[in-house]
């Protein structure tokens, strides 16, 4: 992955390590992830003091996600096609750890139930 260019015309980068699902990535644009299992009020009154009302984040922020669950990857994907769709600049790199220094790490994973439909 090339990173020339990708924040180009951001005035701040939201860096949300150890993404998870992107919550908190989709809380800097979407103000519709408040709510139940979504982030509260107290995060997207911070993102207003330090980015800016919604309209201005979406204009002046970038994201760069970092996820290491393989889990989690389609979701995280989804999520950037869907912002980049919007002219919402985020990145996530999935499949990826973040560490203060290089080298090799165990990552646990927990068994994931199948999905039940009904």
């Amino acid at each position: 992955m090339s990173f020339d260019g990708m924040f180009d015309g951001c005035w701040h980068v939201f860096l949300d390590v150890g993404a998870n699902v992107g919550q908190q990535s989709d809380a800097v644009f979407n103000t519709t992830t408040l709510g139940e299992g979504g982030v509260g009020p107290s995060l997207l009154n911070a993102f207003e003091h330090v980015f800016g009302e919604q309209p201005e984040r979406r204009r002046s922020v970038c994201v760069l996600g970092i996820e290491a669950n393989p889990h989690h990857s389609r979701r995280l994907l989804a999520m950037q096609a869907a912002h980049r769709a919007n002219g919402w600049r985020t990145t996530f790199l999935t499949r990826t750890a973040a560490a203060n220094k290089d080298g090799w790490a165990t990552f646990y994973l927990d068994q994931i139930a199948p999905a039940r439909h009904h």
